[in-house]
């Protein structure tokens, strides 16, 4: 199979357009396809859709993630389309193998200590610093994204309830309380904010120069 392997990267540069990094990594996952066929004894010519998906289902039991494994039929596409070329194999088994998703993971959070942390290193002695702490202050409050803080309009901010009308995605609106110290800094911010609007009517609680 040395033979098939090295014509196999040629075409995929010549023929195929692809990057010699990529013909590697894709020679590699198929040199390793092909020593399992080896140690099954079975032939490449007599390679079939259930031999692939045994193969990668030992792929699994063999630690690989989802990513890997959509590589790998990446990689095993690619050659379906050579060995068809070649009359090896008489249509793209490889085809029919449907990659699998990207894992998705929970995002990671800080912890209390490092939200303090963070809230204390703003500088609060300037006007910007106080907007910033209280943008922040309230983001960590309501858990808001960012794009929802910066288009929070003030006639949507009840400080005396504490709470705020807030639009997320796909314009959908929920009603979001906020705490004491989100308020405080609030206060604060709305008592320097003419000083960045000056005559100018601006819908929106948080505002640059």
């Amino acid at each position: 199979m040395n033979s098939i392997l090295s014509s196999f990267y040629d075409d995929l540069v010549s023929i195929d357009g692809k990057s010699i990094s990529t013909a590697q990594t894709y020679c590699f996952v198929v040199e390793i396809f092909f020593n399992w066929l080896n140690s099954e004894n079975i032939l490449i010519s007599s390679v079939e859709l259930q031999t692939l998906i045994k193969y990668l289902v030992w792929r699994q039991t063999q630690g690989m993630d989802s990513l890997t494994i959509a590589k790998d039929i990446s990689a095993l596409r690619s050659l379906g389309t050579y060995l068809v070329r070649e009359k090896i194999w008489s249509e793209n088994y490889a085809l029919q193998l449907d990659r699998p998703k990207a894992e998705k993971h929970l995002p990671k959070v800080l912890s209390v200590e490092q939200v303090d942390a963070l809230l204390n290193c703003i500088d609060v002695s300037t006007d910007l610093g106080i907007r910033d702490r209280a943008l922040f202050e309230l983001i960590y409050s309501c858990g808001l994204r960012i794009s929802e803080v910066s288009n929070l309009l003030l006639q949507n901010l009840h400080l005396k309830e504490r709470i705020i009308w807030v639009t997320g995605k796909g314009n959908k609106e929920r009603l979001v309380p906020f705490g004491s110290e989100a308020e405080n800094w609030l206060k604060k911010w709305l008592e320097v904010r003419p000083k960045f609007v000056g005559t100018k009517i601006v819908p929106t609680i948080f505002v640059n120069y």
